[in-house]
């Protein structure tokens, strides 16, 4: 039997489907868009497609839920986190995607390898709550940017914060035995949509790198 993706954006008309869902994944506007963030209209999914959509595809045996929010950061990660393990209790699995938004330059550290220590700390928090109700988290290491929509100096840069994060983030991942899940070595720069979400192929190579870790857990 083929389940339905649950975005969170939608779940209070749906409530009763909480119950059913196996995989939650967390993140920013690569992992979804759920507007909830402010009183505006809620939004399901935005321009472009996420990975969620096609991991639902390749495992319709399991519900996914999509609980990513656009313009998140990973220190909002813990309270959202929070909120999805209250609502989606029996789910097995957090896929939690944090980091790119950390990256951009607002009310961030200046420091790359700082920077990437505490997107890190972050992160710990969250998985430290997921661990605490006995689930088991997946990470997202973050992509590449598009290449071809920024000024070279900028790639540059975005590449050294990227390069650094996610170095560490491996090292966390190791020493903790935490799963991590790399995208940014899959994707270049014809699976962008614009100049840092994937299109549906990028969104596609996402969820066939997730599908790829739950295949070796």
């Amino acid at each position: 039997m083929m389940s339905d993706l649950i975005y969170l954006s939608e779940l209070e008309s749906h409530f009763h489907e909480a119950s059913r869902v196996d995989i939650v994944c967390v993140g920013d506007s690569i992992t979804g868009w759920n507007n909830i963030r402010s009183n505006e209209v809620r939004v399901q999914s935005g321009p472009f497609p996420t990975y969620p959509q096609f991991l639902q595809e390749l495992m319709p045996e399991l519900c996914v839920a999509d609980c990513g929010v656009a313009g998140a950061f990973s220190k909002e990660g813990y309270d959202h986190t929070t909120i999805c393990l209250g609502l989606f209790q029996n789910a097995n699995y957090y896929i939690i995607g944090y980091g790119a938004n950390d990256m951009a330059g607002v009310g961030n550290i200046p420091d790359i390898h700082e920077r990437s220590q505490k997107i890190i700390s972050n992160l710990e928090k969250i998985i430290n709550k997921v661990l605490k109700k006995q689930k088991k988290p997946i990470l997202l290491n973050v992509p590449k940017i598009n290449g071809n929509r920024f000024p070279i100096a900028t790639r540059l840069k975005a590449n050294l914060e990227r390069l650094d994060y996610n170095e560490c983030l491996r090292d966390y991942c190791n020493q903790r035995q935490i799963p991590l899940v790399d995208i940014y070595s899959r994707l270049n720069d014809g699976h962008f949509a614009d100049g840092i979400h994937p299109n549906e192929e990028g969104a596609g190579i996402i969820a066939q790198e997730v599908y790829r870790i739950f295949q070796l857990i």
